[in-house]
Parts: structure tokens; C-alpha cells; sequence
């Protein structure tokens, strides 16, 4: 299969996910009545100490309930607590920081009220900052390092696919034997198993090592779409760049 099918193909996988997955997504029920620590949720960032317990409280509708707490990353739910209600308000501690404890930056936090059948009953979210450099947090220097080695791989695949006509166009000048047709420079698509793993490998680190500085630096939230918006375009120019030359006609 060529380069450019493989291409091809990976563009149409990635677009797919990107419209397909909003009609996947976690089913949305009525609004419950929120607080974080004391701070009602109407659509702001809170912010949260990272060595402290959050403090939730919640305003479902009356009966018995059970009430799940959740992280969520890149459109999957971590839950990090739960608790029974005989129905009408419910509060709790969740600690946090167990679950941020290698970053800081933006997090969602997601709570749900379902009842004894399972059926949501209300739902509540809001963003969460924990304040805090990226350089002193594992998942800050990680993103940054996938960030740099990605933008260095990307780089170098550009460098090489312009610099091979580029080359012989500057040698054939210099001895006077390049006319106008021989300066006809044209990108011819070739395959290589290896600059095709290579390219797709730089791809995947520019756009993680992006999303998680954008995340660390509290820029956005880890989401999905965010997800398949950096991978597809940083994915592909990986690809392209390491399987297009500049050849002589």
C-alpha cells in the first residue's frame, strides 16, 4: 500500500472520530444545583488548592440517590467518589489532589445524580485550575519534552524533503549546467515503512506534548475534539513531510 493510501486512510479514520464522536458522547440529563467550595458552578473556573480537599455540594431532585464524582480527560469519566442520598441535598469531601498529584493546570470535574434503577437523575460540571508551574509537575515537563522532540522530528522531515532538489539545484547552478527545464522541481510521493512509523511518531508527540502544555499551563481543558484537532492536522503534515521528495524532471 503507498504512502499516500496509508495517509489517506489514517486522515479518514481521524476525521470519522472527530464527527462521529459528539453523537457517542455521555448522555447529558437536567442540571443539578452545585457548588465547589462554596463557590456555586455557573459556568466559571474554580480555582483549588492541589494539597487541600474540595468540598462539593450538590441540590438534586428529591428521593434517594446515589451521587458520582468524576474526573474527566480526554472525554472519559475517572471517578474519584461516591456517596448515597436519601434525596433533596448532598456534600462531601472528594480529595483532589490523589488524583492530580502529577499535574496542575485545568481539569473538568464532573458529578452525577442517579437513581436506585441507575437513571441520571441531574448532572453537573465545571473547570477546575489547580495553580502551579508545568515545570514543577511530571505531566508539564513531559508534554514539553514530547513538544520539543516532536517539533524537532517534524522539522528535520521538512528540512530533508526540501533540501534534496533544493541541493541538487544549488550544485547544478554552481557549474553552469542548469537550464531552465533541468530547474523543473516536482514532489513525487515515495514510500518507507520507516519514514512513515517515523512521521507518524512525530505527529503523535507535537500534538500531545501540545495538549498537555496547553492543559498544564491552564489554557484549556484535555478534551477529545481538542485531541483529534491537533493530532489530525500535526499527524498528517508528519506524514506527508517524510513521504513527499523533491525530485528532478
Amino acid at each position: 500500500m503507498s504512502s499516500l493510501k496509508v495517509t489517506l486512510m489514517a486522515g479518514l479514520l481521524l476525521v470519522l472520530g472527530l464527527v462521529f464522536y459528539p453523537i457517542l458522547a455521555f448522555a447529558q440529563g437536567p442540571a443539578c444545583s452545585a457548588s465547589v467550595n462554596g463557590v456555586p458552578v455557573a459556568g466559571q473556573t474554580i480555582t483549588v488548592d492541589r494539597n487541600s480537599n474540595t468540598h462539593l455540594l450538590v441540590e438534586a431532585p428529591g428521593g434517594p440517590a446515589q451521587n458520582l464524582v468524576y474526573l474527566e480527560f480526554l472525554g472519559r469519566l475517572w471517578q474519584i467518589g461516591s456517596a448515597s442520598s436519601a434525596g433533596g441535598t448532598w456534600s462531601g469531601t472528594v480529595p483532589v489532589q490523589d488524583y492530580v498529584r502529577w499535574g496542575v493546570g485545568l481539569y473538568k470535574l464532573v458529578w452525577e445524580s442517579r437513581d436506585p434503577e441507575g437513571k441520571l437523575v441531574c448532572k453537573a460540571s465545571t473547570s477546575i485550575r489547580i495553580p502551579g508551574s508545568p515545570l514543577g509537575s511530571v505531566t508539564g515537563v513531559a508534554g514539553l519534552a514530547s513538544l520539543a522532540v516532536g517539533l524537532g522530528g517534524l522539522t528535520l522531515a521538512l528540512k530533508t524533503t526540501i533540501n534534496e532538489g533544493a541541493r541538487w539545484a544549488i550544485k547544478a547552478v554552481a557549474k553552469g549546467k542548469a537550464d531552465k527545464k533541468d530547474r523543473r522541481l516536482r514532489l513525487r510521493p515515495t514510500f518507507s515503512l520507516s519514514q512513515t512509523l517515523l512521521g507518524t511518531l512525530w505527529g503523535l508527540l507535537l500534538s500531545g506534548g501540545t495538549l498537555a502544555t496547553l492543559q498544564e499551563t491552564a489554557l484549556t481543558l484535555p478534551t477529545f475534539e481538542l485531541a483529534l484537532q491537533l493530532t489530525i492536522p500535526f499527524t498528517l503534515l508528519s506524514l506527508v513531510a517524510g513521504s513527499l521528495r523533491l525530485v528532478r524532471e
